[in-house]
């Protein structure tokens, strides 16, 4: 990048500076150095408790630092964790999850060993002396016990740091950051010009920069606060000095307002425990660090204050760890509300591990890279208590088993089956038989370690879920049929004269089936069985069959075995939802988590830039690019709607930016195909999905037709232009700031409808397996389960558009259908948040994980992936809005305790007036509220003060009545205990009397005529009986 020079003499004197108008290559700038995280230690004495022990467990491990490197860390965590945050005596006297061992006994622990440990504690006396510190979150939990809502002060506790921007004793005012290619640096403001630009002094030299190059810097003891909505001076690059610095800190997570967090993903983070979920368990927002398990607390605390469905969405780019997050969320709900042991974690996790198996596969941007949409939603009762989970998913890549790019693998479950199956399974499915180009051996070590403890997890996963050992091998059978099928190849002839190459591996495929070998060519080539049954889409195929562009048998078996991997994934779906339990319990609300693959956007800022994209990427960038448009209206559009119906002026404007333009651009429909003007319905604008929609439905249309009619209908925009070869074009996603590279090889044909769409379940419901004939048939199915059957069907066969006209290829209406359904469901829920994952540096080339340079943090990838969502200007709307809302009724009902009751007529019939005068009197400032039409608007800070005054208030009260309980209780067990007492005694007199007389010889006489006396009893009765009849 370039730079010039200028000299300027000012009055003064003559000063030479630099001026940069743009700012590139700036001499001798580094990004400000991290202050050294420095948590307090805590030095505790425990004595033996009743049991003998201290009650703490002492953990040794191997803990990898950022870099990669194993560090050894002994951990001394507590028996038993009280739910809640920890009190300040927990604090004071306690050990808590995660305290990291220093000393023991004024000895340091890290050169021992765990025997070496034990033999201390157990040669300690009645009581040992333990030197902790907490882990960096807790650290943040700990401290927010000792301070109030409103400090927005470093929550470590840091001592003063010298770094090296302090040292120039720069004054607040004149502190601002000034943007470079590697990031910030503290500058220091001298003059602003009047042409836009700025005068500023960096590293002892004076430049003159735009203004749009420098950002104006917080205070230093902002550098790691809990949320970017309490700076000072909410701007992008204080947002970036922020994550840096937390996640210097080892602190992963940031809050981005109400309704979102930061995550920046760490591929060697700890597993988390469940005595952490203790900790969270019951805490209000204000009162939990930024977390994970905070935002799970937080969804499952509206659910039950509000009786309304939660849900989580979980954004960020390939990579970036958003299933991890989605397994954490489960794992906390699973921890807080399964104490009716109706649905453990295991099976959740169990579940989880299956479908990963069968949806995710290695890529060049991610080892475990997601090419399934989902929605997890786990249903609870009217006591919050969790009853069962179920999954809907939704844009298979099934072409990715047949066709995958260089350095991309298939998917997991292929590599289980086939490097982890016993001998008598592969001689039963002939796996032997299955050679390239479908199996690739595994070359390093590791991965077929890999492999071989996924195909265990993978059945022992199959049996926690209750699936039977037939559905299992019914299950194996057609994975091992898929790879027979694709090592059989076709000719290149016509479908309808198309053979398989390879007859023994047709014969295997068929066997496996338990078809013939006909009827699966049949199905495969021609699209119907053997019988002459038609199971194609009728008319449609009749109109292609009259062009030529009919398949060849390579297409049509690749075809075939992309729709019968996809049978078999939805499935396996339906399995693990009936080992879930999800069947027609009634329940009442439910946490719904969405998890996505996350878009390629990070393929520009690695070695990967040169490699194009191709549909599949667009279909998952399109769906990233919905969640975005959502985010812009739950951020923006929502709110300002709201304040504008409630009639209360906020400042809050929408960004000039918005990510509807390349959602239109994608998926725009046409609106004139009533319209009896043809010329005018041909040049009418439309999206780029539904012109390729056209193309395969036009005869002769080719990739370089349908290449034309993009720019033809789209040449306009700015978000799209042509590529640097032929059949390449660009888009600018995330609102332009990434743009990606598209190549349109083979989209037209891949848009098509194939002989073998409608073949593929008639082929599995004629099989002689019983198991598969079950696995496969509607019968039998719940009602949630045929309901999502009926969607998905309705989703792969002809469709009606918006004017009722058929479409017959359906490409355009089963991707924009399943969309539409992830985006309407998360709108119609009661609430909804936003986990934004991020990677904190670009992946790398050879396995997808970020690179191993000495930054810890790239700032200017980093700050790409702000700008695509918007987040910096969601989190300042968020902090200049009221993002907490409550009615007037609501409002008055929960916070009338804490003033005086009022007997003025305004008060009792006016909820409105009685809610502000609840404001007035508790002193809460007049800018931090708005009185509506109909509901009171709040900040995030004042409704948690209110929060604190109302349990300090209500505390007397719970007291007493806890007081009232505890002797109502006890008066019941003395109660209950006096008549125990009379009755041993009683029965104490009873047996002195008894043992007084035992030895009496009328006493035994009497004790052997009594049960005598009955048998002649009744037989005198009877006797009655027969002389009266």
């Amino acid at each position: 990048m370039s730079s010039h020079n200028k000299e300027t003499n000012s009055q003064n004197g003559s000063v030479t500076f630099q001026s940069f108008p743009v700012l590139k290559d700036l001499p001798k700038l580094s990004l400000p150095a991290l202050a050294p995280v420095q948590v307090n230690q805590r030095t505790l004495t425990l004595h033996r408790n009743v049991a003998g022990d201290f009650g703490f467990n002492v953990r040794r491990t191997q803990f990898p630092d950022f870099r990669g490197r194993l560090r050894a860390v002994v951990f001394a965590e507590p028996t038993e964790v009280r739910c809640g945050p920890p009190r300040p005596s927990d604090i004071r006297a306690g050990l808590l999850p995660g305290d990291q061992l220093v000393k023991m006994n004024g000895r340091s622990v890290e050169s021992l060993g765990r025997e070496e440990l034990l033999a201390i504690i157990q040669n300690s006396g009645d009581q040992v002396e333990l030197t902790v510190r907490a882990m960096p979150e807790l650290a943040e939990l700990c401290d927010r016990t000792q301070r109030g809502v409103r400090d927005t002060g470093d929550s470590l506790m840091l001592p003063p740091v010298s770094n090296t921007y302090l040292d120039e004793n720069i004054t607040e005012d004149e502190r601002y950051w000034l943007m470079h290619k590697n990031g910030y640096t503290m500058a220091r403001m001298i003059e602003t010009q009047s042409d836009g630009k700025v005068h500023v002094m960096v590293a002892g030299a004076e430049m003159v920069v735009d203004v749009t190059d420098v950002d104006k810097a917080n205070p230093s003891n902002m550098d790691r606060v809990e949320d970017l909505a309490r700076l000072r001076y909410i701007n992008e690059t204080s947002a970036v000095h922020v994550l840096r610095h937390r996640y210097g800190s080892g602190l992963l997570y940031t809050n981005a307002g109400a309704l979102s967090i930061i995550c920046m993903a760490n591929e060697q983070e700890p597993l988390l425990c469940n005595k952490l979920v203790a900790l969270f368990k019951g805490c209000r927002r204000q009162q939990m660090p930024p977390h994970i398990y905070a935002s799970a607390q937080q969804a499952y605390r509206k659910m039950q204050m509000s009786g309304r469905s939660q849900c989580l969405i979980l954004t960020g780019v390939t990579g970036s760890g958003k299933s991890t997050q989605l397994r954490n969320v489960c794992h906390y709900l699973c921890e807080i509300a399964g104490w009716t042991k109706s649905l453990s974690y295991g099976k959740i996790s169990a579940a989880l591990g299956v479908v990963e198996a069968f949806g995710n596969c290695a890529t060049r941007l991610s080892k475990n890279a997601t090419r399934f949409a989902q929605m997890f939603s786990l249903s609870f009762d009217a006591a919050a208590s969790l009853r069962f989970a179920s999954i809907r998913t939704f844009l298979l890549d099934s072409s990715h088993v047949v066709k995958q790019a260089n350095g991309e693998a298939n998917f997991h479950v292929f590599y289980y089956l086939l490097e982890g199956a016993e001998p008598e399974l592969v001689q039963s499915l002939r796996l032997d038989s299955i050679t390239k180009p479908f199996r690739s051996p595994l070359i390093r070590e590791e991965d077929k370690n890999a492999a071989l403890l996924g195909w265990s997890r993978l059945k022992e996963a199959l049996s926690t879920l209750g699936i039977s050992a037939a559905h299992a091998r019914a299950i194996f059978s057609l994975l091992a049929a898929i790879g027979h099928l694709c090592c059989a190849g076709a000719t290149q002839s016509p479908a309808q004269k198309a053979q398989f190459v390879r007859a023994s591996s047709a014969q295997h495929a068929a066997a496996l089936l338990s078809v013939g070998t006909d009827q699966l060519a049949s199905a495969v080539f021609r699209g119907k069985m053997s019988s002459g049954g038609q199971s194609g889409p009728g008319n449609v195929m009749n109109r292609f069959s009259l062009s030529n562009r009919g398949q060849n048998g390579q297409e049509a078996l690749e075809a075939f075995v992309a729709h019968l991997y996809n049978e078999l994934f939805y499935a396996v779906v339906a399995l693990l939802n009936r080992g879930l339990g999800a069947t027609n319990l009634a329940t009442t609300t439910s946490i719904t988590i969405i998890d996505f693959p996350g878009g390629n956007f990070n393929a520009a800022w690695s070695e990967e830039s040169q490699r194009t994209s191709g549909l599949a990427d667009l279909t998952y960038n399109y769906l990233n690019e919905r969640i975005a448009e959502l985010f812009y209206d739950t951020s923006f559009t929502e709110p300002i709607d709201l304040y504008d119906r409630e009639q209360v002026e906020v400042d809050i404007e929408k960004p000039t930016l918005c990510p509807h333009q390349i959602t239109r651009l994608i998926d725009q429909k046409q609106q004139l195909l009533n319209c009896v003007d043809i010329d005018l319905r041909s040049e009418e604008r439309r999206g780029l999905l539904h012109i390729l929609d056209e193309e395969a439905l036009f005869p002769g249309a080719t990739d370089d037709s349908f290449f034309e009619r993009i720019f033809v209908h789209l040449g306009e925009s700015r978000l799209i232009r042509r590529g640097c070869r032929p059949r390449e074009f660009v888009l600018g996603h995330c609102l332009g700031g990434s743009p990606t590279v598209y190549s349109v090889n083979g989209w037209v044909k891949a848009a098509q409808p194939n002989v073998s769409e409608g073949s593929v379940l008639t082929l599995l419901h004629s099989s002689r397996d019983a198991a598969i004939n079950e696995l496969f048939s509607p019968f039998g199915m719940t009602r949630s389960e045929s309901a999502t059957l009926n969607i998905r069907r309705a989703t792969q066969a002809a469709k009606l558009d918006a004017t009722g006209l058929p479409t017959a290829c359906g490409f355009f209406s089963n991707i924009s259908m399943q969309t539409e359904c992830i985006i309407s469901f998360a709108r119609h829920a009661g609430g909804v948040q936003f986990v934004h994952c991020m990677q904190p540096q670009p992946p790398s080339e050879d396995d997808g994980r970020s690179t191993g340079s000495e930054m810890l943090l790239d700032v200017p990838f980093v700050r790409s992936q702000l700008r695509s969502l918007l987040i910096i200007d969601a989190t300042r709307a968020s902090s200049r809005g009221y993002p907490e809302r409550l009615s007037f009724k609501d409002f008055r009902r929960r916070f009338q305790c804490l003033v005086k009751s009022s007997s003025s007529l305004d008060d009792v019939l006016d909820d409105r007036a009685a809610a502000g005068r609840i404001l007035e009197d508790t002193g809460v400032f007049p800018h931090t509220y708005r009185l509506g039409l109909s509901q009171v608007l709040l900040r995030s800070d004042v409704l948690a003060d209110l929060e604190n005054r109302r349990e300090l208030c209500l505390s007397g009260l719970i007291v007493s009545f806890q007081r009232a309980c505890r002797k109502h209780l006890s008066a019941k067990w003395l109660a209950r205990r006096r008549t125990l007492d009379s009755a041993i005694r009683c029965i104490q007199r009873s047996g002195k009397c008894y043992i007084k007389v035992r030895e009496w010889s009328w006493w035994r006489l009497y004790t052997k005529v009594t049960p005598l006396l009955a048998a002649a009893r009744c037989f005198r009765f009877s006797c009655l009986r027969f002389s009266t009849s």
